[in-house]
């Protein structure tokens, strides 16, 4: 999956980032996601495991880009598989 453009306005109105940031990518990888077998459900649980990461973006402390990164191995790594398991 590629790495979406980073959000105008993001940082501005932090409140609700999380769900802001989690719908910008889902609409960005929600294609790719689903042939996986994702929903929209079991990404919001896969990135409410992002909130420190994201937390450290907002504040300047990592990029954009480094976010998403991380964000992106979340669906292949043990925690990302045991999401995709629960009905």
């Amino acid at each position: 999956m590629e790495i979406p453009r980073e959000p105008e306005g993001i940082k501005e109105n932090s409140f609700l980032n999380l769900n802001k940031v989690s719908s910008y990518l889902w609409k960005s990888w929600k294609d790719e996601l689903k042939k996986e077998g994702w929903n929209w459900k079991k990404f919001l649980k896969l990135m409410s495991l992002r909130k420190n990461d994201l937390g450290s973006y907002l504040k300047g402390e990592t990029s954009w880009e480094e976010f998403v990164k991380g964000t992106l191995e979340l669906p292949e790594d043990s925690t990302g598989k045991m999401i995709l398991s629960f009905e």
